[in-house]
């Protein structure tokens, strides 16, 4: 694994180790290579967790809408599908942590039951968490009401053991068989209950839920965040997050009643789910957040889904599935980024992150840090913070750390973070997309409002240490437009204010190396030659 941040990146960023050194100038170049060039096992660390990088939602040429070119060929827009007996090799090949292939259960585009046996076994076989890679097994349900009205297409994920799930067939998916024809949403929860009292943890994640055309969208009203924890916002059928969003629209249309903001609006359906991103990829390439298909609901390139654990838990199917559950999971549309969300309250006492329910005192603001490594800040456009009704522009504070103080704790607040698409990976990614930016998007964190007691009147004028009156200073974030920021409703105050607390310059004296200063811009041979090298993982990594 990678390692990011703690005594590796050092108090002043490049400048401790002194890489330019010209008397060690091999080893220098070792040492930053270390650094900067991520093996092609994706995991990282960064502070104290561990982040695992995965496709959830691949199909193959066993659904009767997908591609594989040993069963029935490859598709004619993609002449470049991959093979099903390869498609857990390939998913290592390309970096991938962890991976499903998600078959069709129960509509049009069923599988046969003999390839979902064949696809299941090999996903039970692949996993292989002492070497790096672990197998979610999955299948796609089309979920519906018995008088017609469509729920939207689930897929269920499995995080039993091997030997839990090795007796499973295709029409255990099925509540009686041979649909998932429900006469109430109670009764399909119930089912899916009795499901997982049978074969062990599994959880049920909508996708493309806004899209107006096939896929159906989802009926947020039938969705129990309990067995539900999660949504998949963003794939290659585009982006359901937000109808104010400018950017990855699905082909077939956006409902705007159906978006993920909607499902998480208080005053509606106020549904708990955290994000996570996949492909949706129907040619057999798990991974290929960098293929469109022109001409196809499969437009865009899609993501992946981020597991965060702590650095010292197993990484096992289990903990991916109580990583899940918690909502410890966001989404991103490729980039294999670490990225770490924190509140505190206002004198500094830890709050919470992404996914948890924090209580805070009624009339309380809350300090948040969005944290990122050091060596990919030059590639941040900027970091938001988005509520129902607000978006608040984070300051950069420099070394990869971007906050705000005084946020008004919101029913809910995630982050987003805009990153330089080409910068990343070193040319233009082919993902079908509207600019070259690459996106990521942190699962939600809540705020529940705790009552403040009344204080008794004592008679206190309140005057301070000089005598007068004093109010509290104004520290509340600046807001920002909500022009292509995702978010709900547009801010009142649209009038970005000067960051409060800007990056410290470093010192040219803590930096000296051999007469060269870290950090000034100018790059010696071994910095330009590791540039060079980065740029080329990054490409492989987006090819493959």
């Amino acid at each position: 694994m990678a390692r990011w941040g703690g005594a590796v990146r050092g108090g002043a960023g490049w400048c401790d180790s002194c890489f330019l050194d010209q008397d060690s100038g091999i080893v220098s170049l070792i040492m930053l290579l270390a650094l900067l060039l991520p093996p092609l096992h994706a995991a990282e660390i960064f502070e104290d967790r561990a982040f695992y990088f995965g496709d959830l939602h691949v199909h193959t040429g066993a659904s009767g809408d997908g591609w594989s070119s040993d069963t029935k060929g490859c598709s004619p827009n993609f002449p470049d599908c991959g093979a099903l007996a390869d498609v857990f090799t390939e998913a290592r090949a390309v970096g991938l942590d962890f991976a499903s292939v998600s078959e069709h259960v129960n509509n049009i585009y069923t599988a046969e039951a003999e390839y979902f046996s064949l696809l299941h076994n090999m996903s039970l076989d692949a996993d292989d968490p002492a070497g790096g890679f672990v197998t979610i097994p999955a299948a796609e349900l089309a979920l519906s009401l018995g008088a017609g009205a469509l729920l939207g297409h689930k897929n269920l994920y499995m995080f039993a053991d091997n030997a839990t799930l090795r007796e499973m067939s295709i029409d255990d998916l099925r509540w009686d068989g041979e649909s998932m024809v429900f006469e109430s949403c109670e009764a399909g929860a119930a089912w899916f209950a009795d499901w997982r009292a049978t074969w062990g943890t599994g959880w049920l994640v909508p996708h493309h839920p806004a899209t107006t055309g096939s896929p159906h969208p989802t009926d947020w009203s039938c969705v129990d965040d309990g067995l539900q924890p999660v949504v998949e916002m963003y794939s290659k059928h585009g982006n359901s997050l937000s109808s104010g969003t400018t950017y990855d629209l699905p082909v077939e249309g956006l409902d705007p009643a159906r978006t993920v903001y909607e499902a998480l609006d208080p005053a509606g359906y106020d549904v708990r789910v955290g994000f996570l991103s996949s492909t949706d990829d129907h040619h057999t390439r798990p991974g290929s957040t960098c293929t469109a298909i022109p001409g196809t609901s499969f437009a865009y390139g899609g993501g992946l889904a981020v597991a965060v654990l702590d650095a010292s838990e197993p990484f096992e199917r289990a903990a991916v599935g109580d990583a899940m559950g918690a909502r410890r999971m966001y989404a991103t549309s490729g980039p294999k980024l670490p990225v770490i969300i924190a509140y505190e309250t206002s004198d500094g006492a830890p709050l919470g992150g992404m996914g948890e329910v924090i209580e805070v005192a009624e009339g309380e603001s809350v300090n948040v840090e969005v944290r990122l490594p050091a060596s990919a800040a030059a590639l941040v456009v900027e970091v938001r913070l988005v509520g129902p009704s607000s978006v608040f522009l984070l300051q950069d504070r420099g070394d990869g750390v971007y906050g705000a103080d005084g946020v008004p704790p919101e029913a809910w607040l995630h982050a987003l973070v805009r990153l330089d698409g080409e910068g990343w990976w070193g040319d233009p990614c082919d993902d079908g997309g509207a600019d070259a930016e690459e996106r990521i998007w942190l699962s939600p964190t809540w705020f529940e409002v705790r009552a403040v007691e009344p204080v008794e009147d004592t008679g206190d004028t309140g005057d301070t240490a000089s005598g007068g009156d004093s109010d509290p200073p104004d520290t509340e974030a600046p807001t920002v437009d909500s022009e292509d920021t995702e978010a709900p409703t547009a801010a009142e105050d649209t009038e970005a204010a000067e960051p409060e607390d800007p990056a410290t310059p470093i010192p040219e004296a803590a930096c000296s190396c051999g007469g060269r200063v870290a950090g000034d811009g100018s790059l010696g041979g071994a910095w330009w030659f590791a540039a060079v090298l980065l740029v080329g993982v990054r490409r492989s990594e987006r090819s493959g």
